[in-house]
């Protein structure tokens, strides 16, 4: 019985260090229902709940770390994503305009290809 208490002792301080230091280090925008300060504070005036409700309520969840990621590198700016032609070099700057002219071709022709669908699907 005494090493199951020292276990569960072990294992909570465990886990109050780590959500200590996951709440300290996570962005003040970013968390979850109370300020970062009074969530540092339950974590630690609260040893086992605090830490727990911090996982639970508080921790910056999945979808929005993604959704943040994606707004600080935003698609348009991805190195490489298609090669911009440089203003200086004029046959460049022409051969990548042709470049996008022929791809919008290409898109408008397939949607027109595309079978049409009725505006009203329910029947009369």
């Amino acid at each position: 019985m005494f090493k199951l208490s020292i276990l569960l002792g072990v294992l909570a301080l465990a886990l109050t260090v780590w959500c200590l230091v996951e709440a300290i280090a996570a962005p003040e925008s970013r968390v979850r229902r109370l300020r970062k300060p009074l969530w540092i504070v339950g974590i630690l005036l609260l040893p086992v709940i605090g830490p727990i409700a911090w996982l639970v309520m508080g921790r910056p969840s999945l979808a929005v770390e993604r959704a943040a990621a994606a707004a600080d590198f935003a698609e348009f700016e991805r190195p490489g994503r298609l090669d911009p032609a440089r203003p200086d070099d004029p046959v460049k700057d022409e051969a990548y305009r042709e470049m996008l002219r022929r791809r919008a071709e290409e898109q408008r022709r397939r949607y027109q290809q595309q079978p049409k669908k009725p505006d009203n699907p329910l029947p009369e």
